[in-house]
This record gives C-alpha cells, structure tokens and sequence, in this order.
C-alpha cells in the first residue's frame, strides 16, 4: 500500500524543493506497520545520508523515527553519516526496509481496532496517547477527552503522567507486548 501525502500530520516538517531536473537515485523503503505492508519512494542525491533517509521514510510514514532503522538485504544500516554514494555509487535504484527496533510495544485497542505502537520503559504515558490518537485520526485538541486502560485483571487506568515501566508492573515480568485499551472520557456536563 503506497502512503499517500494527505495521511501527514498537520505539524509535519518535510520541505519539498522544486528542481529543474530529476534527482538521480530513487529510494524505495518497505515496511510492515499493524500488519500491512507499505512502501514509499523518494529520489535523492547520492550524497543522502541513512540518518536523513530514515528521517524522511518515518515523517512519510507517521512513525516515531527513535523506534526505527533501515536495513538493505537484511543487514543494519547503523552508521547514520554514511551516504548512499558509499553503499553502492553506480545504483540509481536501491530497496530499503524500514524496521522496527523497539523491545516493547504498545498494542492499543480502540473502537474494535488494535494498532501497535513501538516504545520503551521511559516512554510517556502522555507520548503514546499522542501517537495513539495521531494514528486514529484524532486532533490534537481532542486528545484530552481520552484515557488509557490497562487490558490486565483489573483494567487500571492509566495516568498520563507514568511511563511504559510503570504500565508493565500490571503484567507478567518480561512481557513486551503491552495491551491497553482507549476510551472517552465520561465528561459530565452541568445542568
């Protein structure tokens, strides 16, 4: 499925600059997000460097650019200031994927759809919700009418002031996919 430019965030920082020219390599990044496969492609210079590929291929595709990394025939690209023209400086056609290198993930459930959102222990409660609600089309203005519960015996809620660490405690120890659920808030009006 090919990401289309209107799924952006409104606050995206992605500058697009008119050339007269066409750039010379195209870049196609794969990925697999909630269980469906994605593709982007951009063309660049040779001189593109993996961190800015990476931080392209993450605004395109709405994710956390801290959660993921790229890889070519299933080796890392972890050395950020290598440029393509270094990977291979005749290609005009190189295939990434976009993979995620998070250990623990969010999986959040909300009007009978689950997302899965990549994370850590020092992750904010407030972050995922943001990410949560970005994912689910909801403004910003509108987050705060939603909270988070923990899918455990209990269904505690969750404070949007805690983090991951503090949501895994509700869990079996070393568990790394975290089930919560999302749901308005019962705001009671005046009379």
């Amino acid at each position: 499925m090919a990401t289309k430019l209107n799924t952006l965030q409104e606050n995206s920082t992605i500058r697009f600059t008119l050339i007269n020219g066409n750039l010379p390599v195209a870049v196609q990044v794969f990925t697999v997000l909630n269980d469906e496969e994605y593709s982007i492609e951009f063309h660049c210079e040779h001189e593109i460097t993996i961190e800015r590929m990476c931080q392209v291929a993450c605004k395109l595709l709405n994710v956390n650019n801290g959660f993921y990394q790229l890889t070519m025939d299933d080796v890392i690209l972890d050395d950020n200031e290598m440029s393509l023209d270094a990977i291979d400086s005749d290609s005009t056609n190189i295939q990434l994927r976009l993979v995620c290198k998070a250990v623990i993930n969010s999986l959040i459930t909300y009007e009978n759809k689950t997302i899965t959102l990549p994370c850590n222990k020092e992750t904010l409660v407030s972050i995922v919700l943001d990410q949560v609600c970005s994912a689910f089309c909801i403004t910003k203005e509108d987050t705060y009418v939603y909270e988070l519960y923990a899918l455990d015996a209990d269904q505690a809620q969750i404070d949007s002031s805690m983090t991951v660490d503090d949501i895994c405690r509700f869990f079996p120890a070393m568990q790394t996919a975290i089930p919560l659920l999302m749901k308005n808030k019962k705001i009671l009006k005046k009379h």
